[in-house]
């Protein structure tokens, strides 16, 4: 059913339960957002099939556990990804620093643990696709951001990427338990 749907909405309400894998029929959609309900288990793997047109995924602030799926890593029109303030575990999901288009990147308040990459900024304070780190003051001045507040992620050396991110305008780490340095 539901196959032409472009624009599915149903954010901040009760809705409640497992998002159902049907959505993944709905391969049209350029924004699913689900935010704030009640949702728990899994972010479905399904959600992959949404990969050729999704430009907006959001659904924080629900119950969602378990690892973010790598299918996202797919999704190569995605430019706004949501998955904050809910109970998201494993590690930094490396899939997604293959998606070039991405303006918007929320992961803070989950459970994610692990590592980021060493080359997150050069010498001069800049991602490898030339986005600058600012404060969390300055980020009301851009909606291109990539927040991983609250999580437990340590920066270590790891093969991954951030130069693919090269339209991501602010980075903010802040809440986190990082440890290490800054890499030069």
């Amino acid at each position: 059913q539901l196959q032409y749907l472009k624009y599915f909405d149903a954010s901040y309400n009760q809705l409640s339960g497992t998002i159902p894998t049907e959505i993944s029929y709905m391969n049209q959609l350029t924004t699913l957002s689900l935010e704030e309900n009640e949702f728990v288990g899994v972010l479905p793997t399904d959600i992959g099939s949404l990969a050729q047109n999704l430009k907006t995924l959001d659904v924080s602030g629900n119950y969602l556990h378990g690892a973010i799926p790598t299918e996202i890593g797919g999704m190569k029109s995605l430019v706004e990804l949501n998955l904050g303030r809910n109970g998201f575990t494993g590690t930094f999901p490396r899939d997604l620093l293959r998606l070039t288009q991405l303006e918007v990147v929320v992961l803070g308040d989950n459970d994610l643990t692990g590592t980021l990459p060493s080359n997150l900024v050069d010498e001069d304070g800049h991602g490898g696709g030339g986005a600058t780190i600012e404060t969390e003051e300055e980020s009301s001045i851009t909606n291109r951001r990539t927040d991983t507040n609250n999580n437990k992620m340590s920066d270590e050396a790891a093969a991954a990427s951030w130069s693919n991110w090269k339209y991501l305008k602010l980075l903010s780490l802040s809440q986190n338990k990082l440890r290490g340095i800054i890499p030069s």
